[in-house]
């Protein structure tokens, strides 16, 4: 069993971008979305979308936040 300590692999997460959803975003091109956070990935730096709890798991593991496609490599 891995515990939360030793987990290394990054945590990959769907990227919604400006392209592909009907989500408004303002003036300076961030998107706005309840439950979801502006961030990019930490391999391809691809920016969009993530659901917040996504974000503050990877953080409180300490792993890297990545998207779809980085993890299919």
């Amino acid at each position: 069993m891995q515990t939360a300590s030793r987990i290394t692999t990054p945590l990959a997460v769907e990227f919604t971008t400006e392209t592909d959803s009907a989500v408004e975003h303002s003036r300076f091109g961030v998107f706005d979305a309840p439950g979801h956070t502006n961030t990019s990935c930490d391999y391809c730096g691809k920016f969009g979308l993530v659901p917040t709890h996504s974000c503050e798991t990877a953080c409180d593991l300490g792993v890297q936040l990545i998207c779809s496609e980085c993890e299919s490599t």
